[in-house]
């Protein structure tokens, strides 16, 4: 793997085309684009203190910082759709907001993703189905909700519910009333829908007790009918959904007719796994497996055939000081082989990883002194280039 060197871009506006190897002859495409017409939105934060959101042309390596600051509510994410971007407030804030990507500053609408009798539903993820449908993953809930996009006023915002109930996991006495869901894709004209399931309604004080041996589980809806697919109707009786080997799922990524699901165990023992999902008939195969050297699996990226990427998370306590170390590798989704990492982003502070256009990875650096993202070219014809930002990264989204 070679070793990539660093080009500082910010405020630049670089016309790059994407240098791919023969085998790579199937990769994500999400149109051109330029300063005037955006195509990505960065969410970033110091926690406790600041948030803002950047917005760029990912072909051009532009990037505008400084939208949408927040100094009092910092706990925020950001989902895109084909034309919009959507502001994510989550727990305790707990609406969503929407922007046109060419009119980033005017805001469209704020809804609110409560029902009038909840508390907090800490919403992660908006999945943009259309200009009229589109779905919210709420983590402290055990029902998605659907909602209309272009929607004019609140009343006709919400139209309608997933129930994931059946997921929810009991204790002795108790049983939660969330299936922490944490993210979702769409593929093959469904909607994938993972589930950590950590929680059990017991509680250790004011706080909710976590079972990080729990199963997570992802559930199969067809968009078009919003009705459960059944993924394995010879076990009847059982929950319809896909069962993960995998403890604590973190991400879903897409990939032609494959998912694939990172998981990254319990924090101390289990470093979770990557797994390999067929859309078609839902059968799961394990890719890799973390552990003490490789890190617990956090994330990928899939930007071809045969190359995709992992985000590993080897942080822990050095002394009496957290120390954040994360590592990068390359795997072939045709051959499950895993390469060396990329050694410029050994051992430092990564939030996110993402597959962007013309077969680019981008890296979400939340390293204090010099926060910002990374373009690179994996093959190592081009020279990175870092985008900086004001506040640390943590989430990388691209118009979809």
């Amino acid at each position: 793997m070679p070793t990539y060197k660093i080009l500082s871009a910010i405020g630049l506006s670089l016309a790059l085309s994407g240098c791919l190897n023969s085998d790579d002859d199937s990769i994500l495409d999400r149109g051109d684009c330029d300063t005037n017409n955006p195509n990505m939105a960065i969410q970033t934060s110091v926690y406790g203190n600041a948030s803002a959101v950047a917005i760029g042309c990912a072909r051009d390596a532009t990037l505008t910082d400084g939208y949408l600051i927040d100094t009092i509510n910092t706990d925020y994410s950001v989902s895109t759709g084909s034309n919009s971007f959507y502001h994510i407030g989550r727990s305790g804030n707990d609406k969503i907001t929407k922007y046109d990507f060419l009119t980033p500053s005017i805001e469209e609408w704020t809804y609110s993703t409560n029902d009038i009798d909840e508390t907090t539903s800490n919403p992660y993820k908006l999945v943009e189905i259309s200009d009229t449908k589109a779905y919210i993953i709420r983590y402290n809930k055990s029902k998605v909700w659907i909602v209309n996009p272009s929607a004019l006023n609140a009343d006709d915002y919400k139209i309608g519910e997933l129930d994931l109930s059946a997921y929810l996991v009991s204790s002795d006495t108790t049983t939660s009333t969330a299936t922490d869901m944490n993210d979702a894709v769409v593929s093959n004209g469904k909607l994938f829908i993972a589930m950590q399931r950590l929680r059990n309604g017991s509680k250790n004080g004011a706080y909710d007790n976590y079972d990080y041996t729990n199963t997570s589980m992802i559930a199969v809806f067809d968009i078009d009918t919003d009705i459960e697919i059944d993924t394995t109707p010879e076990d009847e009786g059982n929950l319809k959904g896909i069962i993960l080997s995998g403890h604590n799922v973190q991400s879903l990524n897409t990939f032609n007719n494959t998912i694939y699901a990172a998981s990254r165990g319990d924090y101390w023992q289990d470093f979770g796994e990557l797994e390999a999902i067929d859309t078609t008939d839902y059968s799961v195969k394990t890719i890799v497996n973390g552990s003490g050297d490789i890190g617990a699996i956090v994330d990928a990226a899939i930007l071809s055939p045969s190359k995709g990427f992992i985000l590993a998370d080897l942080s822990g306590y050095v002394g009496s000081v957290y120390t954040y170390k994360h590592k990068v590798f390359q795997f072939n989704p045709s051959t499950n082989q895993t390469s060396n990492s990329l050694t410029d982003f050994d051992d430092t502070h990564l939030s996110d990883i993402e597959a962007g256009p013309d077969g680019y990875l981008w890296i979400a650096s939340a390293v204090n002194e010099s926060p910002g993202i990374y373009k690179v070219d994996t093959s190592g014809i081009e020279e990175n280039i870092f985008l900086g930002t004001n506040l640390n990264p943590n989430k990388i989204s691209f118009k979809n």
